[in-house]
């Protein structure tokens, strides 16, 4: 299984929804803001795991991200990863916010 991409309902409890299809979503994000790099390189598969069952994953540090990311993506990938599958976004929310966060970009660079 690809436990690096999945949220600890998934990965621990084989509860499969799309709210942990929103947490993969944004492990997507994160590898697309960091240049397709494998998500806790420095852990093995089992560490991994151990953190997720201790709901303990920390994605990025929220600085470090800002200079790498949109501010707004940043806020979303956050949201899409909490650790409460309720929490999470619905993918309609995602689709809206991602239009917002291309729409200040757009206005950025004008």
């Amino acid at each position: 299984m690809p436990i690096r991409w999945l949220p600890s309902e998934a990965a621990v409890e084989d509860d499969f929804s799309s709210k942990s299809d929103v947490w993969s979503f944004a492990v997507l994000i994160w590898e697309v803001v960091y240049q397709a790099a494998m998500p806790f390189p420095s852990l093995t598969n089992e560490q991994v795991l151990s953190s997720l069952e201790r709901k303990e994953q920390l994605w990025c540090n929220k600085s470090d991200f800002e200079r790498v990311g949109p501010r707004g993506l940043q806020k979303l990938m956050s949201q899409c990863l909490d650790l409460c599958p309720r929490d999470r976004p619905s993918f309609s929310s995602v689709v809206v916010q991602l239009s917002e966060i291309l729409k200040e970009s757009v206005n950025q660079d004008k």
